[in-house]
């Protein structure tokens, strides 16, 4: 796809509010002690540190839009990423034997590869990175499914053979997915943490996981569900290859203080020390919280003079174009200043102007 193509997908996008991937670094203003920050996770996350890092702030304020900023820098100094957007079913935050699956078939890197399968047989395909996947399964076969499942793969590829059904079930953890059994939440975290290792092994210096909304916590209203969340949340946390950026509103924090002022949730005895681990980090504020900061008028119409080149670029010069500083000043007649709304009525006072527009 050209530029000009890739553009006009951008402005298409933005009609929706969103930025794309594509135009997103060049699209964001006013964050660099943001972006400086993740690069600093990164850094950590290369020498085997990470700190898992929480995003806040209510809707429309730019958390999802910090995350996925996020995974575009992540990238562009490649490593891999993979996209999560949490739920109270299909990705519960107290059963990862579920989202473990959503993981391993989203994790991607610059290359453009996506699925954990589909990078194993390009790892497999090339000499150096072949000999680098060659030694982290064996040397670690004999401690978790996931480096012999790799294993069997490779060898399967070297002989030109299909995939074997059982290693592409453990790699994308099909054998996992649907079954509420402790083991099995148990041995989704560990291929989780043994996938931001083989990351690190072939080069890719670890996974940067972007899990969305975990403010869905409140949606397992079992409170020993909730219990499960945080100590899955105490794992994921902790391991050393794997940099979580969590986003999250408050309704959180709200909750976790609900537990703890009514259910007493640090005094219960089914309350795992990992667990335990978790809250008293959050309480005592000791992750790295991010908060997108609220746009000021400057930052506002820089933002818009950027749309205003980008939709050029696809359309030519318009004739009779708004005055960018009357559509700051329409969005900050708002009490919500959202970014979102923003964009979107750039775009949509360019569509009028732009003569036969048909909103397209």
């Amino acid at each position: 796809m050209n530029q000009r193509s890739l553009d006009r997908a951008a402005v298409r996008r933005l009609r929706r509010g969103v930025v794309a991937s594509t135009h997103i670094v060049k699209l964001t203003v006013g964050a660099e002690p943001l972006v400086d920050e993740v690069r600093r996770q990164f850094r950590l996350l290369r020498a085997g540190t990470a700190q898992a890092c929480f995003i806040d702030g209510e809707w429309g304020t730019g958390k999802t839009h910090l995350l996925a900023l996020t995974r575009r820098l992540a990238l562009e100094e490649g490593l891999a990423t993979a996209y999560l957007n949490l739920n109270g079913q299909t990705a519960a935050l107290n059963h990862p034997q579920r989202f473990y699956h959503l993981i391993a078939t989203r994790v991607r890197t610059a290359e453009g590869v996506i699925g954990l399968p589909s990078l194993i047989g390009s790892w497999a395909a090339r000499e150096d990175t072949r000999l680098a996947l060659t030694r982290w399964a064996a040397a670690n076969r004999y401690r978790g499914e996931l480096a012999a499942a790799v294993d069997e793969l490779i060898r399967s590829f070297e002989k030109g053979d299909f995939a074997p059904m059982q290693a592409r079930s453990v790699v994308l953890g099909a054998d996992l997915a649907w079954a509420d059994y402790a083991y099995k939440r148990e041995k989704a975290l560990g291929r989780i943490g043994d996938l931001g290792d083989l990351l690190t092994a072939v080069g890719k210096g670890g996974l940067v996981l972007e899990l969305d909304e975990l403010e869905t916590l409140e949606q397992l209203w079992n409170y020993r569900s909730r219990l499960g969340a945080y100590s899955i949340l105490g794992r994921l946390t902790a391991m050393n290859h794997v940099l979580p950026f969590f986003a999250v509103t408050d309704r959180f924090s709200r909750q976790i203080d609900w537990d703890i002022s009514f259910r007493g949730t640090l005094h219960d005895p089914g309350l795992s020390q990992i667990a335990l681990g978790f809250l008293d980090a959050w309480v005592n504020g000791r992750f790295p919280r991010l908060r997108p900061a609220p746009m000021p008028p400057a930052v506002a119409r820089t933002l818009v003079g950027k749309i205003v080149d980008l939709y050029e670029s696809c359309y030519g010069p318009l004739n009779g174009m708004p005055d960018p500083h009357e559509v700051v000043r329409e969005w900050a007649r708002s009490p919500v200043r959202s970014p979102r709304t923003l964009i979107r009525k750039t775009i949509h006072w360019l569509d009028l102007t732009r003569d036969g527009s048909t909103g397209w």
